[in-house]
């Protein structure tokens, strides 16, 4: 993703399941921040940041992914 955006991280279990978003590393590190809503926000710096997601099921069960956000400038070149 681009500096100064959003974005959102997709799973087939929204809706389905409690989410949670984390983190990891140094979580201050403002590269990225990221709510309960599984929205991703980046700031001016550039980097890579993983953020551990959390699906936890009504009957117990818990999945998790990684997922790497990288933050990089963008060139789009004109037609």
């Amino acid at each position: 993703m681009t500096p100064n955006t959003n974005g959102l991280i997709k799973t087939n279990r929204d809706g389905s399941a409690t989410m949670s978003y984390t983190i990891l590393g140094d979580p201050q590190s403002a590269i990225i921040s990221v709510n309960q809503q599984g929205v991703v926000t980046s700031g001016e710096i550039l980097g890579e940041v993983s953020v551990l997601v959390v699906a936890l099921e009504r009957f117990g069960l818990n999945q998790s992914t990684i997922v790497l956000v990288k933050v990089k400038l963008e060139f789009i070149l004109p037609e």
